[in-house]
């Protein structure tokens, strides 16, 4: 198991996709790629905002079976400036959630909603918590981050995450585990 995996996603919609070209979480994963010693050991992907996406990050995990991975996705619910690390993922009448989600959760003291969805945010959730279940996998967060706002202020506390998340897969294993 090697390094770690830090995913986005393009920019997608009519104005932030075709006019603007922009997604707050290819901005923070921009931001991550220069950040010296977060970017070491780290492999940077950007996933399409269709079916593709899942199956992508499906086959990235395959191939690098990296010790924690972190995806990004944006979000026009969430108040300007906000970073929301997602506690769970949706799956017909199941919910699935990571223990390092839980416990940088608790280490934030951020609430416990969720603003998944059931789209493509959630399905790259659920093929990444699906993965960790594995014997052997890594430990795996989402993370939604608000469309508008300071995007410095988000890559300081997205960076937070990794390096907690990362000091959660070096001192237990990735596990996805039943929400309560």
């Amino acid at each position: 198991m090697a390094g770690h995996l830090i995913t986005a996603f393009e920019p997608f919609g009519r104005v932030r996709g075709h006019l603007l070209h922009r997604n707050a979480s290819l901005d923070l994963l921009r931001g991550l790629q220069g950040t010296g010693r977060t970017a070491a050991n780290a492999s940077f992907a950007l996933l399409p905002v269709s079916e593709a996406g899942p199956a992508r990050l499906a086959a990235l995990l395959e191939s690098l079976q990296p010790r924690a991975v972190l995806c990004l996705g944006e979000s026009g619910r969430l108040p300007p400036g906000s970073v929301h690390i997602e506690p769970l993922a949706v799956a017909g009448d199941n919910f699935h959630c990571s223990a390092a989600a839980r416990c940088l959760i608790r280490l934030r003291r951020q609430s416990g909603y969720s603003g998944i969805g059931r789209y493509y945010c959630n399905r790259t959730y659920l093929e990444v918590l699906d993965w960790s279940r594995r014997p052997g996998s890594g430990a795996a967060v989402f993370v939604h981050v608000a469309v508008a706002g300071s995007r410095r202020a988000q890559l300081r506390e997205v960076t937070e995450i990794l390096r907690g998340l990362l000091q959660f897969s070096r001192s237990r294993p990735g596990v996805s585990v039943p929400a309560r």
